[in-house]
């Protein structure tokens, strides 16, 4: 039996790894297509954001009986005044009293002896009273946000209703996030339309209703918000929640990309690349400024465009730092390109060590072509032991991959590393034939009329 991206001779009868196969010459194994990545998917990332607190001072002191000293952080103006012979603090709903002898807090008084500093901390929707050093909690946070959110204030609106859409501090509601969202986003918070837009989009906790999701991205879009264009033309490039209206996306990531945000950049650059007309050279150029800002999305995309030579001189030293970088940050393409870099595909410099390594990544994080890859190279004594390319079939198989489920159907036709199972063969092979396999079909008849000559290991190409 051959095995390999060719094929690997076999002993049919044995359930052991033994004698070493020898791999037949490969055909080209070639890098796979270049595909440009979006940082916009169609499930959009739950991105939800809190606006910034109004702008307050930074700490205003004052000094009682020439001894006391009162502070107070992330205070508005005017909320510090004397009062007789000591100081008030006014901060929204709480008052703070403090004389030479006695502090009042909200009219609950705590006569305190021989204190010297006095820190009152309303940066938040709380605020805590430290007596030289010693915090208490005046009020805390989720108490003063839901206070301020009950008063109408459109800014505890949305920050309530994000905590109740996530979780955080209290259990999720998400019908009453999308409704204090939605007070908050009419009320003008740019950041509660655009949340309210993608708990609709992604329905996650709420019936999904993309056109109402368009209409408050639309909103947030109108108004300046960088994030909101951009999810506004994924939608109106994809047609999903209102109509097509490929230029408008256009328009809509050309502003995003040009108030610096970098998913944007990366979107437009795969816009420009696409078009009728590409623009290879300036889609090189945007997806180089936003990997520069840490999209690794971008970082490996640019890669792709060093190592392919689109609008760019090729340079695939260059790029694999690209491709490095971008891996680093998560990106699963392009941990299988290093790993198929490092093979030798595509003129990279072969090392089976560092590809395995990128592979085994790439594939635990579900890119079942990797594993496939990855069992063929432990299979053909790539790297060693040769012993797990049944796990790495069966990962690849797992994830859905065509050509992992044939191969790993051949190991169990000729025992190969694992009891020999015609029967479940037969099964992974029709399964193979289902997900595309081009040679499941041909080894089932194989099997039906009893033929024992050594089928061709599975490789993408040529499955």
């Amino acid at each position: 039996m051959a095995f390999s991206r060719t094929g690997l001779p076999m002993r049919p009868d044995k359930a052991s790894l033994k004698a070493p196969p020898v791999c037949e010459p490969t055909a080209s194994r070639g890098v796979r297509p270049w595909r440009a990545f979006f940082s916009t998917a169609l499930a959009l990332a739950v991105v939800f954001v809190a606006p910034a607190l109004p702008a307050r001072a930074g700490t205003i002191e004052a000094t009682i009986a020439g001894d006391v000293r009162v502070s107070v952080r992330g205070c508005p103006a005017g909320c510090l005044s004397r009062a007789g012979d000591g100081v008030l603090v006014s901060i929204g709903d709480d008052r703070v009293v403090v004389r030479r002898d006695m502090l009042a807090i909200n009219g609950s008084e705590r006569p305190e002896r021989a204190f010297r500093e006095i820190l009152v901390d309303a940066g938040g929707w709380g605020m805590t009273v430290a007596i030289d050093g010693m915090t208490i909690v005046a009020r805390s946070e989720l108490d003063g946000l839901r206070s301020a959110a009950a008063t109408g204030n459109s800014l505890a609106l949305n920050d309530l209703a994000l905590r109740l859409a996530t979780g955080v501090g209290m259990p999720r509601d998400v019908p009453r996030a999308a409704d204090l969202y939605r007070r908050a986003a009419t009320s003008g918070v740019t950041e509660a339309a655009r949340n309210l837009g993608i708990l609709l989009w992604n329905g996650d906790g709420l019936p999904a209703d993309r056109a109402e999701a368009v209409r408050w991205f639309r909103r947030a879009a109108e108004v300046g918000d960088p994030t909101s264009r951009r999810m506004l033309a994924a939608a109106l490039a994809r047609g999903l929640g209102t109509a097509p209206n490929e230029d408008e996306a256009r328009r809509w990531l050309e502003a995003a990309a040009e108030a610096g945000d970098a998913a944007a950049m990366n979107d437009l650059a795969n816009l420009l690349k696409r078009s009728p007309v590409p623009d290879l050279s300036r889609a090189a150029l945007l997806h180089r400024d936003a990997a520069e800002k840490g999209l690794a999305v971008a970082a490996a995309n640019y890669g792709f465009d060093l190592w392919n030579g689109d609008g760019v001189d090729r340079d695939r030293r260059l790029a694999l730092g690209f491709f490095e970088q971008a891996a680093r940050g998560g990106s699963v393409p392009a941990m299988a390109m290093l790993g198929q870099a490092y093979r030798g595909d595509g003129g990279g410099a072969g090392d089976p060590a560092v590809a395995a390594h990128w592979l085994e990544k790439a594939a635990m994080a579900g890119d079942g072509e990797a594993a496939n890859t990855l069992g063929a190279m432990h299979l053909s004594g790539e790297v060693a032991p040769r012993a797990e390319a049944l796990r790495w079939f069966s990962l690849g198989a797992e994830r859905g991959h065509a050509a992992a489920t044939r191969n790993l159907a051949l190991l169990y036709r000729q025992g190969f590393g694992v009891a020999r199972d015609t029967d479940r063969a037969r099964k992974l092979l029709t399964l193979a034939a289902a997900r595309g396999s081009r040679m499941a079909a041909a080894d089932i008849a194989a099997i039906e009329a009893g033929d024992s000559q050594s089928p061709q290991l599975a490789s993408t190409a040529g499955r």
